[in-house]
């Protein structure tokens, strides 16, 4: 169950208010944002999710877009965890066609049994060549850096979202790079 409220015309962009709840398949758990999940979880298995997100274009070579979000996850199985994350993402065009994009965010997950939190602060630098200035405007290329810096809590984590293996093996922060392109139609 999904109840959103949108509203446009908010500094030249919009926000968009949700709050979502799900039992076993309807939580989504292992399938896309918005997708049934699994179907062989059961009634135990449950997702409660609360998130805001604005998007803004105050000035026509400048946007940002806000996120904070809360979700917890309950099971019998695996008892609960609690994900809070909160994300800015400035967008300024230099020209037409070349924008500066950079990310900061925040993720903060605890677990059950009294383990420590897991806890991951991402900052990311792109400059973009894009069809045009405005926060939306695709298709986009982007060469990135991203830093990120988590707790030993979170170690673990990190390296099996790899899928190359454990190649920030035991330390708590990394950097990464690439390029990467986004379109849409």
């Amino acid at each position: 169950m999904s109840a959103f409220h949108r509203q446009g015309k908010v500094f030249g962009g919009g926000n968009t208010f949700g709050v979502q709840y799900g039992v076993g398949p309807g939580t989504g758990k292992g399938a896309q944002f918005g997708a049934s999940g699994e179907t062989g979880l059961g009634s135990d298995v449950k997702r409660t999710r609360i998130f805001n997100d604005m998007a803004i274009q105050p000035m026509e070579n400048f946007g940002m877009e806000f996120v904070a979000l809360w979700q917890k996850d309950e099971s019998n199985a695996n008892g609960s965890s609690t994900w809070t994350s909160v994300g800015v993402r400035p967008v300024y065009a230099f020209t037409n066609n070349f924008k500066l994009v950079g990310e900061l965010g925040t993720d903060r997950v605890t677990q059950a049994g009294g383990l420590p939190a897991k806890r991951l602060t991402k900052l990311t630098i792109a400059p973009t060549i894009s069809a045009g200035p405005g926060l939306w405007s695709r298709p986009e290329l982007r060469a990135f850096v991203t830093y990120g810096k988590w707790n030993d809590a979170a170690t673990a984590s990190v390296n099996a979202s790899n899928n190359g293996g454990p190649i920030y093996n035991n330390n708590t922060s990394g950097t990464s790079y690439g390029f990467q392109v986004e379109t849409w139609f």
